[in-house]
């Protein structure tokens, strides 16, 4: 670190605020769109009635094998 110029260090310290700032923006944009995903009733209706289907399409194979074994 010491065979560094002043000229290199400047260049080192504007890339490191550059990226900090980047970071920032970032995380900021994460942010939201997870709080828009989280809040958005018509995703989490649709969500619900996915599982709701999936919920169905399972207990339709366990009564199938289920019948198979004990019919």
């Amino acid at each position: 670190m010491s065979d560094m110029s002043f000229k290199q260090a400047k260049e080192l310290v504007e890339k490191l605020e550059m990226t900090e700032i980047s970071l920032n923006e970032t995380l900021e944009k994460m942010n939201k769109a997870s709080s828009t995903f989280i809040t958005n009733p018509a995703d989490n209706k649709n969500l619900v009635i996915l599982k709701i289907v999936i919920a169905l399409n399972i207990g339709f194979i366990v009564g199938l094998i289920a019948s198979k074994y004990f019919l």
